[in-house]
């Protein structure tokens, strides 16, 4: 039995090692957000200058005949980002807003290469969690990206 927990063990850390590690993503020419999961997983995304399409669901391995949902934003100072055109959150200068039915996200600030937020789910007690992103990132395009990851 304890064979097959070892397995089990060497299986979920093998997995992880293919994943890069923050230090290749923080040195990346492009802008990469990401997140770190649970068991070892790491939720990676490149928003593009003003759009970010993440994979919703493919048909073929996993990787072809995807549809996708598109994360854009408008405006310069007060930044509003949408989704398939539905505004689902706000930017004011380092300040992010993301109103949410399910989840309650307090405001948080954008830092120099992370964001931290607390949330709250329906259930259980409230989360502390962090988004990181590189120094090739804009502010928008950060914004974009954190977005995105929040409901990874």
């Amino acid at each position: 039995m304890k064979t097959n927990y070892f397995i089990i063990l060497l299986m979920l850390s093998a997995c992880s090692t293919f994943l890069p590690k923050p230090e290749e993503l923080k040195a990346r020419p492009n802008c990469v957000v990401w997140k770190e999961g649970p068991l070892g997983a790491r939720h990676i995304v490149e928003p593009e200058e003003s759009l970010l399409a993440v994979p919703r669901s493919c048909f073929l391995l996993n990787m072809y005949m995807c549809k996708y949902t598109n994360y854009t934003y408008s405006g310069d100072k007060d930044v509003v980002i949408k989704i398939e055109g539905k505004e689902v959150a706000s930017l004011n200068d380092r300040r992010m807003t993301v109103p949410s039915d399910v989840s309650k996200i307090e405001p948080f600030n954008l830092g120099k290469n992370s964001a931290e937020y607390a949330m709250q789910g329906p259930f259980g007690p409230k989360q502390n969690m962090k988004i990181e992103y590189n120094d090739q990132c804009s502010l928008k395009q950060a914004a974009l990206g954190v977005v995105a990851l929040l409901a990874k």
